[in-house]
């Protein structure tokens, strides 16, 4: 029986930038072990704005960026989680599972079926713990050596050493070591991985902003801002509306911005850079948009002319009626994106992975985009 214990780091709490891995045979002897730094494709942001983030990733954002995307090295990955005759046991594995289904969803890619042990609950068991341990708890309670946090393989091979370290102690061979602990915790048994999450359009209409405000950016890149004034009120203008209307009502919220885009107006979320702003209110909260319009309006002193939402739906001639009219959050954005990345992704395949044994010239130059039959 063969061991795997992986880890994952993440650009932003949700998209892979690092995985890491080792697979041992019983006798701890390392079979195989990498470091694979991966280009998310996504902002890195570690804490939340204005807060000094409290990881620090191994690597630099750079040497991240230049790496391949998770499109690339999608069949390694499946290949480490599908080793013939392996348990895997990881550090809330169900955390990372949901890290690899949000990348199967991004690039399209088959979702990757696998069970697992948990270290974090079998620790916890096996220590009587009332909270529950992180890496660097138990790295420092069992003193293992060598290790740099959140460096994905070596977190991995942290779970796989303090296996060791807990079967010396109870003099258990590795497979004992687990019946030991599993039995610690009422007799856990191994956890099968979320392979799906919440469908990104379900994400986007449960009012998801991270998931809106990439929607949004897809969206707008798709509008062109027309060079006929149709009216005084909007046009050149930069309009910002209400956070709350946009979480609640998101497809009614694009059919505005669509008709912005046509009236040769433009949007953005950013408060400090509109001319008009649309309230909504919805209920006894105030939106945290048109408290900082009214603040920049006082502070600032900035000219911002605030509409309620009936009135700005009369100077753009639309009933909100017109706005459920058309479907906007639909997956064919999505799959837009996705065939984007696909064709971006042939375009950076000229790198070449050093585990692959053999790459010939006319590989790495259909790779890099030439058409070896017009040559």
């Amino acid at each position: 029986m063969k061991y795997l214990s992986f880890d994952i780091e993440c650009c932003d709490g949700q998209h892979i930038c690092e995985f890491g891995y080792v697979i041992i045979d019983e006798n701890f002897n390392v079979l195989e072990k990498d470091c694979i730094t991966i280009n998310p494709e996504q902002k890195f942001q570690l804490s939340r704005p204005g807060e000094e983030s409290e990881i620090k990733l191994a690597f630099s954002e750079e040497e991240y960026r230049s790496s391949p995307t998770f499109a690339f090295y999608y069949e390694r990955i499946k290949k480490v989680l599908t080793t013939p005759d392996c348990q895997i046991v990881g550090f809330s594995l169900q955390n990372d599972a949901g890290f690899l289904a949000t990348a199967y969803e991004l690039y399209g890619k088959e979702p990757v079926g696998f069970t697992f042990y948990d270290f974090q609950k079998l620790y916890q068991a096996y220590t009587k713990a009332n909270r529950s341990p992180s890496v660097q708890g138990f790295v420092e309670e069992l003193q293992i050596e060598d290790i740099t946090l959140h460096k994905s393989v070596d977190d991995a091979w942290a779970v796989l050493r303090a296996l060791q370290i807990i079967g010396e102690k109870e003099k258990l061979s590795l497979p004992e070591t687990l019946v030991m602990l599993r039995k610690c915790n009422k007799n856990y048994q191994a956890e099968r991985a979320k392979e799906h999450n919440l469908n990104l359009i379900e994400k986007v209409q449960n009012g998801s902003s991270s998931v809106q405000k990439e929607f949004l950016r897809i969206f707008i890149s798709n509008l062109t801002v027309s060079a006929k004034k149709q009216e005084e009120m909007f046009f050149g203008k930069t309009v910002c509306i209400s956070s709350h209307f946009q979480k609640k009502r998101f497809n009614e919220f694009l059919a505005i911005i669509e008709r912005l885009y046509s009236y040769g107006a433009t949007y953005s979320g950013k408060v400090s850079e509109c001319n008009i702003f649309i309230e909504y209110q919805d209920g006894e909260e105030e939106e945290i948009r048109h408290t900082c319009v009214k603040q920049t309006i006082e502070i600032e002193k900035k000219e911002i002319k605030i509409l309620t939402l009936e009135q700005a739906l009369m100077v753009l001639n639309l009933t909100t009626e017109d706005l459920l009219k058309k479907e906007y959050v639909n997956v064919s954005i999505l799959k837009n994106k996705r065939e984007k990345r696909k064709k971006k992704g042939k375009h950076q395949s000229s790198y070449i992975d050093k585990s692959v044994p053999e790459t010939t010239l006319g590989e790495i130059l259909r790779n890099q985009g030439f058409d070896l039959n017009a040559i």
